[in-house]
């Protein structure tokens, strides 16, 4: 009996259904990290929001009062604590408790909607839209993070090109005035990374997929290379 697909046919149909099923699992990974963000700010929903949105909109808002089994060992930390900026996506933000519960870190985080997206447009799914921070308040956000002083400036995972251009500026000005930098999984090829961890390395481990950076100004070395590890 002649079969229904041809070789290439067969191929092609595999090649779709694999693709599906990978988006589906990518969805639902964001759906329960984002539940989790959720979760971690319950306790915090009593609250003005910060920005003004919807008392249960997790964007802006991280809390440390949800603890998970760890090893606080470097909770409290000689030098006192490292003022830290993270820039990451909102659902994502709960490694950034889980790292202040190991190391002593005060942190403000700026969050994204993905890894290569600071604003994302309105989604079909409404229960998902309702994640969405509008971009107005994504940029509030960031100026409002830009106006603190930092020892460390985290960027974790996210798409340099991404960050919009005037706090990317901002960015490597505070970096060229001595703070630290951390990029976990940097894009490689960008120009303007290119020149600042050309110029100024301080170490890249590439099984980490981290690049560290620091001008002759910035904090210690023990204390950037702490938050690393």
């Amino acid at each position: 009996m002649p079969s229904r697909f041809s070789d290439v046919e067969a191929s092609g149909y595999v090649a779709k259904q694999g693709e599906a099923s990978r988006n589906t699992k990518s969805r639902a990974i964001a759906y329960v990290s984002m539940l989790m963000v959720f979760v971690s700010g319950l306790r915090l929903s009593a609250e003005e929001h910060p920005f003004g949105l919807d008392e249960n909109q997790p964007y802006g808002r991280l809390t440390t009062e949800y603890v998970t089994p760890h090893v606080a060992w470097a909770d409290p930390y000689y030098k006192g604590k490292t003022r830290a900026l993270i820039i990451a996506p909102t659902w994502s933000q709960r490694e950034t408790v889980e790292l202040a519960q190991r190391l002593s870190l005060d942190f403000t985080p700026w969050m994204s909607a993905t890894f290569k997206s600071f604003v994302t447009p309105a989604q079909a799914d409404p229960a998902f839209s309702f994640f969405q921070a509008p971009p107005e308040v994504v940029q509030r956000a960031g100026q409002e993070a830009l106006r603190k002083d930092y020892d460390v400036i985290i960027v974790g995972k996210q798409e340099w090109s991404s960050i919009p251009g005037q706090q990317r500026f901002e960015l490597l000005k505070r970096v060229a005035e001595g703070c630290g930098l951390l990029y976990i999984n940097p894009p490689s090829g960008d120009k303007e990374l290119n020149i600042v961890f050309g110029k100024h390395p301080r170490r890249r481990d590439p099984s980490l997929s981290v690049r560290i950076c620091h001008f002759p100004r910035c904090l210690d070395s023990e204390r950037l290379t702490s938050v690393a590890l």
